[in-house]
């Protein structure tokens, strides 16, 4: 399942503070957290976009790769449940 994330005013200031705060996490509860929203998928809120956005970032910023994907800052899509070994990511079937 997809998200159109159409960006609102205060979009920035949001996804900055979550990545402030998903930056004091360990890897290991930072894919705690994206699996758990990888296994809910898109509910429509708009806030929770705003969460994997920064979740994006923030594995891109760690290992230089995410396990989400944003087509041209609009579309958002999961790539499925992970783990990390070695800083690298592997796609869990189911």
């Amino acid at each position: 399942m997809d998200y159109i994330f159409i960006q609102k005013k205060g979009d920035m200031e949001a996804i900055i503070k979550s990545k402030n705060s998903l930056s004091k996490l360990t890897m290991n509860e930072l894919v705690r957290k994206y699996n758990g929203q990888a296994k809910l998928g898109f509910t429509g809120i708009h806030q929770q976009a705003r969460l994997v956005v920064a979740m994006h970032q923030e594995f891109l910023r760690r290992i230089n790769e995410s396990p989400i994907n944003i087509v041209e800052n609009v579309l958002i899509s999961f790539k499925g449940a992970i783990s990390i070994i070695d800083n690298k990511i592997f796609y869990l079937n189911g």
